[in-house]
């Protein structure tokens, strides 16, 4: 079962499919900053995908969150490390 599918059983929510979703889904990972790295993996992910070759399983880089902007950039008002608290 999809989660539109569970939104549906469980939340009354009609008219929804996972494709009239996309655009929102696209949205939140705009807004999350979600992709796939921009430098060399970290050896954590390199060791799952030394694994995964040693067993024969596929293996992909899996889309995530990403930030390579100063935390004040990202959290805008949210944090401002220089004020004090």
């Amino acid at each position: 079962m999809t989660v539109v599918e569970t939104w549906r059983r469980d939340f009354h929510v009609d008219g929804i499919t996972c494709e009239t979703m996309v655009p929102h889904f696209e949205a939140c990972e705009a807004v999350a900053r979600v992709s796939p790295l921009r430098a060399p993996a970290p050896p954590s992910s390199l060791r799952l995908q030394e694994g995964s070759n040693r067993l024969g399983w596929r293996c992909a880089e899996v889309p995530r969150l990403v930030v390579d902007a100063p935390l004040t950039e990202v959290a805008g008002d949210q944090f401002r490390p220089d004020e004090p608290a």
